[in-house]
């Protein structure tokens, strides 16, 4: 493995799908073998190379006014628009990842904590039904709003790889913190009654404050996020 690179799943995808065929790929990412490449190829990464922040960052900008996405009741969304919040929080989740649901008093505590200080949540979820989506908010209690992010448009922007995961951007698209919401879940099967430290209200509380957040990425644990199965070019007879 040469230079910072980091992949994601997207690119493997594209990469694989002409050679394998998308079936054989969708059985590759459901086996024990894609785990291991996935930390092998560093998927997870904690930190990004600095030109890899900075092009995420220039996206984020673009694409601010341009992302729209239905949320829970079917409206459509600019999570990304400016509407005068000091600060926007990407959560990204699924209904079936034991440690998300974990988490779920902890973020709704984060959410109404926050708010009051003009921060805004989201909770994206990339491979539900809506039905599946109200029915895990109902279940966990879930206070901020979900929306439904089928192309993981949110997600490869800032390169979020894992659910749980938390991403904290400024007005100008920066991405001013990526990880996860502590560090509670120390690996799968391994979980600290409380957490030693809160990296997302540490990150949060550095923001309101104007000052630069002392660890702007941490290695979140949990379910890795995959992409939607790229289509086959067409054979020519």
């Amino acid at each position: 493995m040469t230079g910072n690179r980091s992949f994601n799943l997207c690119e493997i995808n594209k990469i694989l799908a002409p050679i394998l065929g998308t079936t054989l790929i969708v059985k590759i990412q459901s086996s024990i073998l894609l785990s291991s490449a996935v930390i092998f190829l560093g998927f997870n990464q904690p930190v990004l190379a600095e030109e890899g922040v900075e092009r995420a960052e220039r996206f984020l900008n673009i694409e601010k006014g341009r992302i729209r996405l239905k949320d829970a009741s079917g409206k459509l969304v600019e999570p990304l628009a400016n509407h005068g919040q000091k600060a926007t929080v990407l959560f990204f989740l699924t209904t079936e990842c034991p440690i998300g649901n974990l988490y779920s008093p902890e973020i709704n505590r984060i959410v109404e904590h926050y708010k009051k200080q003009g921060v805004t949540c989201h909770a994206v979820y990339a491979h539900e039904t809506l039905a599946e989506i109200k029915k895990h908010r109902s279940e966990y209690k879930l206070s901020l709003s979900a929306l439904l992010d089928p192309e993981v448009k949110l997600a490869k922007l800032p390169g979020a790889t894992v659910m749980p995961e938390a991403c904290v951007l400024g007005q100008d698209g920066k991405i001013l913190y990526r990880g996860r919401i502590d560090d509670r879940a120390v690996k799968f099967g391994t979980v600290r009654m409380e957490p030693r430290v809160q990296d997302l209200r540490l990150a949060l509380d550095a923001v309101l404050a104007g000052k630069p957040v002392a660890q702007k990425f941490t290695k979140p644990i949990g379910c890795y996020i995959s992409c939607p199965e790229p289509s086959l070019p067409k054979q020519s007879k």
